[in-house]
């Protein structure tokens, strides 16, 4: 009789039901599923019964728990039919609950509730159970879920209705992509489409069909015409997930209906928290994107790094003589750093369109980071950045072999072509051997670089190996650097290239010649002789 005992059971019913449904024992005859079948058709009803309980915590513990049920039956799809049309009618008694406390709890829990109500529909495999299971969904709950951003903010508004149905937009802008990835990109353009503009702008395209704006016309014009919410937690929610609704809904979508949002979040966006969300995923975004659109972003990188960078006065490339004013958002371009170096591994950037801009911006652009005034994004540059982008522009006998008979087949191919790729290789190797008669922060990136290149960029031997005969004699120069630190960090190069050898279990060769390797050890040597108990001084 008591409502504690109750709503406990509450708790209960769901990990009771997922048990009765657990498959691991694979002994189980037909009477044991029979049983078991007559025993969730009984938790369900008491469920449903407790979610209509005249106890209020009763029913508020029954919102929390049926995103606790798994409704997947792997040996009868009717059944699973069954506990999911229940499901759903269990969360429509919750959100036309006569507490208004219950209705707003259920709303809020409504993006896990369609997940759970949609878990494991890719195992169905009756086709006609998974179409009538969305159906359902997008028919009774998906309604509730997109009229959580129908309610607009005004001067009116009252200022504690103000916060609830700003936390509304914030509850569904958390849940969208979840729902989305439930119910699959089909109901993008009939239901979800319109729930995302609700989201994004403060005076979205009404739903109904008595509006003279239609999506197209709004889909026509310039996002900017339109004012974007000023709610910064929904923005940034939206910006840390655009790449997951990207990559749900495909490039065709992905261009027509999200491409102008990410050039907002990373051009005009004011506010680093939600700016972050797309740099962050800037890799991820453009591989989702066809040649043409990512050679249109690629483009305006360098204005992206305007943005972030900081106030320089003096030398365009060094460090003596220059005056930083601020550091900028050494934050941002440390991930913008990190994300150009994703893009080379992945060959985001040479499969472009503009293979001749990314030559000649680009990848100046990456040594300018490469002589960032913060320490962490020297660092990221020369132990990833850097060593990403030669590996990424190296080709050898193989590579421009394959090229050509990609080039022949007339398919997209992820390489640029040999003549580009050697020019721009060789231009990186002269721009790292002047890092080697910089100053000392230059020496020690050079060094880093080196090391760097061997120790995570192995698996392309021949890179590393033509980097080498390039390298080493500007890394012996430096043995007799006036600074101990410099001496080092060159110390610790040499190391790394002698213990190259570790790597022969991946079938790679030695990285230095045999005299590379006999001045190499004279050097270290002499290093440790020399200064073992004085280096510091």
């Amino acid at each position: 009789k008591s409502h504690k005992v109750r709503s406990a059971s509450a708790i209960a019913l769901p990990r009771a039901f997922n048990h009765l449904g657990d498959n691991s024992n694979d002994g189980i005859t037909e009477s044991d599923q029979a049983a078991a079948t007559k025993a969730r058709i009984q938790l369900l009803d008491a469920f449903c019964c407790l979610s209509k309980d005249s106890s209020i915590p009763c029913r508020n513990v029954c919102s929390d728990s049926i995103e606790i049920f798994n409704p997947y039956i792997p040996y009868s799809d009717e059944e699973s039919l069954r506990v999911r049309e229940k499901m759903i009618e269990i969360t429509l008694m919750l959100l036309h609950d006569e507490q208004q406390a219950i209705c707003v709890r259920t709303l809020q829990r409504l993006g896990p509730i369609i997940a759970s109500i949609c878990f494991s529909l890719d195992q169905v495999k009756t086709d006609s159970v998974v179409l009538q299971v969305k159906e359902s969904v997008a028919l009774n709950i998906l309604p509730f879920f997109c009229g959580m951003t129908d309610n607009i903010v005004s001067e009116s508004t009252a200022r504690e209705d103000q916060q609830a149905i700003n936390d509304m937009r914030s509850y569904c802008a958390y849940n969208f992509p979840g729902v989305l990835l439930s119910l699959g990109r089909e109901y993008w353009t009939s239901c979800l489409r319109q729930c995302f503009i609700n989201l994004l702008y403060d005076n979205p395209t009404p739903s109904d069909d008595t509006d003279p704006r239609s999506w197209e016309e709004l889909n026509a014009m310039p996002h900017r015409n339109f004012q974007i919410t000023q709610l910064v937690a929904i923005r940034r929610i939206i910006s840390h997930s655009l790449h997951d609704l990207a990559s749900i809904l495909g490039q065709k979508l992905m261009e027509t209906d999200l491409y102008d949002v990410l050039e907002y979040f990373l051009f005009e966006e004011d506010v680093d928290g939600v700016r972050a969300g797309v740099i962050k995923h800037a890799s991820a975004l453009l591989d989702l994107l066809s040649r043409s659109k990512r050679a249109e972003l690629i483009k305006l990188f360098p204005e992206l790094y305007d943005s972030l960078s900081p106030t320089i006065k003096g030398e365009e490339d060094g460090f003596s003589g220059s005056s930083y004013s601020k550091s900028g958002n050494w934050r941002m371009r440390l991930a913008f750093t990190e994300q150009l170096c994703c893009m080379f591994s992945k060959n985001v950037l040479v499969a472009s369109d503009e293979e001749v801009f990314v030559i000649s911006e680009v990848i100046p652009l990456t040594f300018t980071l490469l002589a960032d005034p913060v320490a962490g994004v020297r660092e990221s540059a020369a132990q990833k950045l850097i060593p990403s982008m030669l590996c990424a522009l190296y080709l050898d006998e193989e590579d421009s072999s394959s090229l050509n008979s990609v080039q022949a087949s007339k398919d997209e191919s992820k390489t640029i072509s040999k003549s580009l790729s050697s020019v721009a290789f060789e231009n990186c190797i002269a721009r790292l051997q002047n890092f080697a008669v910089g100053d000392y922060e230059k020496k020690q990136l050079f060094c880093n670089v080196v090391s760097s290149l061997i120790q995570d960029h192995s698996h392309k031997g021949k890179v590393v190996s033509k980097v080498l005969d390039q390298m080493i004699p500007f890394l012996m120069q430096i043995e007799k650097d006036p600074v101990a630190n410099v001496r080092l960090t060159m110390y610790r190069s040499l190391r790394t290239i002698i213990d190259s050898k570790e790597l022969t279990s991946q079938k790679i060769p030695s990285f230095a010649t045999e005299d590379q390797r006999q001045m190499i050890l004279a050097s270290i040597q002499r290093f440790e002789e020399v200064e073992d108990d004085n280096w510091w001084q």
